[in-house]
């Protein structure tokens, strides 16, 4: 089996030229695309929506999200040290992005995860700028998968841009995990076209930057394979596309339609102890 990743997504396909994946990887690119940036998330109903019909179609599980800059790193090797401890034959992958690489949970983790030979891929989206800083700013060197060497870790650059490349990346390191040979740090060069949040000028650099790299967008790389395989016809592409936009409509409707949540849903699963005696455990 080959793995796809995409963002905090992991797609399981036969083979990286399998049509249907390709197809899967469109609907899941326009789907996140249209989704996270052309509507905002300013309740926790309209979150739900979002990942009501995303996260639920993939048997996979997002253990823990954190607010901490760079704090899911050290979690994602203990993540996989339960995982080597119970023998579960699980691979973890932990996401980060180059501002938080210069965070010193990297070194803690990534020294543990060698020593222990840990099943962990880490994985740093490097778009470049971080919230607004250029990588050239922040460190003396701007090939980020370098820090694994200092740990004999497996590690390389991946261009993040090309969606078989990334599953071509990814299938190595999750198989080298399952073999027992621990983990693998994967610098995936990618890029962002929207400021990293709405009060962002982006001043930091050129529009015609961001339009030269919107030409080799995961989306449009995806969708030349489909047509130039003929994996699909204009129409077949246009009913995945529709699809789409009435997905980003039912959870944007399923948003406005419902009603603020209740302060008592804020203690809601705390703790995954359902008798837990001082918070009630519902879901």
């Amino acid at each position: 089996m080959s793995q796809i990743s995409l963002d905090n997504v992991t797609f399981r396909v036969a083979s990286v030229d399998d049509a249907q994946a390709l197809l899967d990887i469109y609907a899941y690119y326009v789907n996140e695309t249209a989704i996270t940036f052309e509507y905002n998330v300013p309740r926790v109903e309209e979150f739900q929506g979002r990942i009501r019909h995303t996260l639920q179609r993939f048997p996979y599980i997002v253990a823990e999200l954190n607010g901490i800059v760079g704090g899911q790193i050290p979690v994602g090797a203990g993540l996989a040290f339960a995982d080597k401890y119970f023998n579960t034959g699980g691979v973890t992958m932990t996401y980060f992005g180059d501002g938080a690489a210069r965070q010193g949970s990297v070194h803690e983790a990534f020294n543990m995860a060698m020593l222990w030979k840990l099943p962990v891929v880490f994985i740093v989206e490097n778009n470049g700028y971080a919230m607004g800083t250029s990588v050239e700013r922040t460190a003396n060197h701007t090939d980020i998968w370098k820090l694994g060497l200092g740990y004999e870790m497996p590690c390389g650059p991946v261009d993040g841009m090309n969606p078989v490349k990334v599953a071509e990346a990814m299938t190595e390191a999750i198989e080298r995990a399952r073999r027992g040979d621990g983990p693998t740090f994967l610098e995936m060069k990618t890029y962002r076209y929207r400021g990293h949040s709405m009060s962002d000028a982006q001043l930091y650099r050129s529009k015609e930057e961001v339009e030269e790299y919107k030409k080799i967008d995961p989306i449009t790389q995806v969708l030349d394979v489909i047509k130039d395989q003929k994996y699909a016809t204009d129409d077949e592409i246009e009913v995945i596309e529709q699809r789409v936009k009435d997905l980003v409509e039912e959870c944007a409707k399923f948003a406005e339609e419902s009603p603020y949540p209740e302060i008592q849903q804020l203690y809601d699963v705390v703790y995954e102890q359902e008798d837990y005696p001082f918070l009630p455990h519902k879901l």
